[in-house]
């Protein structure tokens, strides 16, 4: 964030200014007490398992400007003499309204992904096609809530030309308010599908949501849509600028055609309006090409040239705990624990089936969480899958997964070859008694699963037995 006076960031905040010269300025704002850097402000958030609250004289002894609170910490009242203090009513929405405030100072290019899958991926690949040709800003991690997004935000500078945005949603009307905070100029809708759709009822419902980012369109106002998918085809209706389709469907016209897997990814040829080419990129799986399109589709819309697209993607790769292939004694460990829904685990299924293995393959999959009352309906439908697959080996975790280990009994899978277990640690202990030099095994389950403890556990253990 670029320095800005004390008063502008109260404004922003829409809290009062206690303590401090209105007319100072300040260095930028920090969210963690452990990171903050001298001349900074110390927004204090609550998590789950935090208050920053607590942390706020940690923050300032460590040379923090001043801090931005929503109650009284009396410590902070009564000491620190110098330092200013900002009282709002809510300091996540006082970080949406800082995030505001300093998004209108920048006319740049903003993109912003939305979509169930795979919106961290294209983000990323969005961002290193533009960066091959403009200094682009693009969202860490999955910066994608209101924090994240706001953050993003808050990190843009003057030398930056684009920056790329990832938008996420588990509930009505958080697409809308963060479209509002990014403002973005073109929007890019992945796919739609029962990610959280326990908390917003249908799978029409979540369409419309995800249609909402358009609503914060400026400029040229240009929507990339996948045109596979039927209910995102089905938002060009709703779109209120020029639509670019992406698919496999001879109408995109951003389209791959003669698709063929490789030991090490995948290659197409690219067909777009006045250019036809053939991409490599070491990003597996049929998924993943729809990733590509999107990115490959924006690139070209903003006319980077194919020589910068081709290599540029032929460097790209995965973010961490999605499709990370890990090798532990000659086992080839498919680490994808970062997050799953049923979309996303039959995804997964399908790219790691593409994959040449030598030995047997292991499922180990993990509940997953936020489909509310389809969560039976859609552990059985995923667990009868399984059970109708050649795969050697199944091992479910959590409640919910016992569901699918029952489904997959009843489709036929021998039940000598399914485990549903509570814990990680049994996880390990089973992979370690099957596995052998040449196996391959899938890991995939919800965040709150924490399923990364068993490549954590199986990284750390002794010789397969």
């Amino acid at each position: 964030m670029e320095s800005q006076e004390l008063q502008t960031i109260t404004d922003w905040t829409g809290g009062s200014l206690l303590k401090g010269d209105p007319s100072a300025r300040v260095a930028g704002i920090s969210t963690d007490s452990r990171r903050v850097r001298p001349g900074e402000l110390f927004l204090a958030l609550r998590g789950e398992r935090f208050d920053g609250h607590d942390f706020a004289a940690a923050a300032l002894s460590k040379g923090a400007a001043g801090v931005i609170l929503d109650h009284p910490v009396p410590e902070i009242d009564t000491r620190y003499a110098g330092k200013a203090l900002i009282r709002v009513e809510d300091t996540l929405q006082a970080l949406a309204g800082l995030a505001r405030g300093y998004r209108a100072l920048f006319d740049i290019l903003a993109v912003a992904v939305t979509g169930s899958n795979g919106k961290t991926t294209t983000k990323n690949l969005i961002g290193r096609l533009l960066d091959a040709d403009m200094k682009t800003l693009t969202a860490p991690a999955s910066y994608n809530n209101l924090i994240g997004v706001s953050l993003t935000v808050l990190r843009i500078e003057r030398n930056h030309q684009a920056v790329v945005f990832e938008v996420g949603m588990n509930r009505p009307g958080e697409i809308g308010e963060l479209g509002e905070i990014c403002r973005p100029r073109i929007a890019v809708v992945t796919n739609v599908g029962p990610a959280h759709i326990g908390n917003l009822g249908s799978l029409e419902k979540i369409a419309r949501e995800k249609a909402e980012l358009f609503k914060s369109l400026e400029g040229e106002k240009t929507a990339f849509l996948n045109i596979d998918d039927h209910r995102v085809r089905a938002m060009a209706r709703s779109a209120p600028g020029p639509v670019i389709g992406f698919g496999f469907d001879p109408s995109a016209q951003v389209r791959a055609s003669n698709l063929s897997y490789l030991p090490d990814g995948v290659k197409f040829d690219l067909n777009l309006a006045d250019e036809r080419m053939t991409i490599h990129s070491p990003l597996p799986g049929r998924y993943n090409v729809y990733n590509l399109l999107a990115a490959l589709g924006v690139a070209d819309h903003l006319h980077i040239s194919p020589a910068r697209m081709k290599e540029a993607i032929s460097k790209a790769d995965l973010p961490s705990q999605r499709m990370e292939e890990v090798v532990i004694e000659g086992v080839l460990l498919i680490d994808d624990a970062y997050n799953a829904n049923p979309a996303s685990m039959r995804a997964a299924l399908d790219s790691w089936l593409m994959m040449k293995v030598k030995g047997r393959r292991v499922m180990v999959s993990g509940d997953m969480h936020e489909l509310g009352e389809f969560s039976r309906a859609e552990h059985q439908a995923w667990g009868e899958e399984l059970g109708e697959s050649a795969l050697d080996y199944l091992i479910f975790l959590g409640p919910w997964s016992r569901y699918s280990a029952r489904a997959a009994e009843e489709k036929g899978f021998p039940d000598r070859r399914i485990f549903a277990v509570d814990d990680s640690q049994t996880v390990a202990e089973l992979l370690r008694g099957i596995l052998q030099p040449g196996d391959s095994v899938l890991i995939k389950g919800s965040r709150v699963m924490k399923m990364e403890e068993i490549v954590e556990r199986l990284k750390g253990s002794t010789t397969y037995e």
